[in-house]
């Protein structure tokens, strides 16, 4: 879920720049390579994480180590918001994808049941079919009885310069991201503002190649018409045939408007310092990198903190930690208050030996530190508030044999 928020903001940065900036400049390959980027970046900014050093002072701990069971509710529940939330998006995925195969496969089918032309790398395809003209890499696909002489020769012009840029990847890249984000309506709205800067392209292109320039634009006016073109092909009609015509007639943007095309980068490192940012602990007096907070109290005994302000990623690598010291960790109905803190959370660790402790707290307010200790050799697993001076608790160890031992903090015993 955290991924596809990030994915969607980073997508949505590069939507509003190229809207307020690029739109109307004419600076269209400098756009499709805007475009493209922020399709890349979409989708790996989100993995990208910058450490944040904290230093942090080393806390004593007492030896007692307290079992608290402030709660007996479970807080787990299989049908919570998180699981409709991922079926939702799960069929929304499954729809989408298939409507994607259905275009693929009636693409290949049309191409594969009419007659053939190749000729200087392109395969012309003649079709009976009252369809748009359209290329998809290197095919281009045409129904001769639609067109004069003249106004085909503009239109294989047109799907030629389609097909050398090969469009189609931008194409095909932008209809995948519509299908893995299909929840977000930028990446639709993206996607349009893709296929209308491969339009610019080669109208701008295609045009010059023509011996009448106002035959072209004439035949963009005819071309305005309305129909239903496959959404994985570069298409010579569209709905945007003015805007079409008007950058046809625009004047060249001067090159100092090219600073535009770099003010995503400031808002790029804004969103990475502001939601990419990973804390790792610094030991003040050792000077050396710590990912959690970890302590022996006995030359045989390991102790690992966790403390409320722990993320789910820094809680998933004590999970990998303790895995490599032959212990399996579990963490359940954690939730959080409004500013990120851990407010409830249960514990279950279980060592290779059989050896395992539980532990489950349940608040309104922030939890305090807890401790999780065990023996090196996995006999014995103790889970506690790490500030283990409370009378109102008792140390509890679960053996492998199965034993309870309880000790009074009361009595000091």
């Amino acid at each position: 879920m955290e991924y596809f928020i990030k994915a969607s903001a980073v997508l949505c940065i590069f939507y509003v720049c190229y809207k307020w900036f690029l739109e109307k400049e004419t600076f269209f390959n400098a756009n499709r390579c805007f475009l493209l980027s922020g399709l890349v970046m979409a989708s790996l900014l989100p993995f990208m994480v910058i450490p944040v050093y904290v230093e942090y002072m080393p806390i004593v701990f007492s030896e007692n180590v307290l079992m608290a069971e402030t709660s007996s509710q479970d807080t787990s529940n299989l049908f919570n918001i998180s699981t409709i939330i991922t079926w939702l998006y799960v069929m929304g995925l499954a729809f989408f994808s298939g409507k994607l195969i259905v275009e693929f496969t009636s693409l290949f089918s049309l191409i594969r049941t009419h007659k053939q032309k190749k000729e200087n790398g392109f395969t012309f395809i003649e079709t009976t079919n009252n369809t748009a003209p359209f290329s998809f890499f290197k095919w281009i696909v045409f129904n001769p009885n639609q067109f004069r002489e003249e106004e085909l020769s503009h239109i294989i012009s047109h799907e030629k310069v389609h097909a050398k840029e090969y469009h189609s990847i931008d194409v095909l890249l932008a209809q995948i991201s519509c299908v893995v984000f299909w929840f977000n309506p930028i990446c639709w709205l993206y996607k349009k503002e893709i296929q209308q800067n491969q339009e610019f392209i080669a109208d701008f292109k295609a045009q010059k190649q023509s011996q009448c320039k106002k035959s072209y634009q004439r035949l963009l006016l005819k071309a305005s018409i309305t129909n239903h073109p496959l959404v994985v092909t570069n298409n010579f009609y569209n709905s945007l045939i003015k805007k079409r015509i008007v950058m046809l007639h625009k004047s060249k943007s001067n090159r100092s408007n090219t600073w535009k095309i770099g003010i995503v980068l400031p808002l790029l490192a804004l969103f990475l310092m502001s939601f990419n940012t990973k804390k790792v602990f610094v030991n003040a007096t050792q000077n050396h990198t710590l990912n959690t907070l970890d302590y022996t109290t006995k030359p045989t005994q390991e102790v690992v903190v966790i403390t409320k302000d722990f993320t789910d990623s820094d809680l998933e690598e004590i999970k990998n930690q303790l895995s490599k010291k032959g212990l399996i960790l579990k963490f359940k109905g954690v939730k959080r208050n409004t500013s990120g803190e851990i407010i409830a959370i249960k514990i279950d660790v279980k060592s290779n030996n059989s050896s395992s402790a539980k532990y489950n707290l349940n608040g309104e307010k922030a939890i305090a530190p807890i401790q999780i200790s065990f023996e090196k050799n996995g006999d014995h697993i103790a889970i506690g508030n790490a500030s283990s001076n409370s009378k109102e608790h008792k140390m509890v160890f679960l053996s492998k044999d199965g034993k309870i031992t309880e000790i009074d903090t009361e009595k000091g015993s």
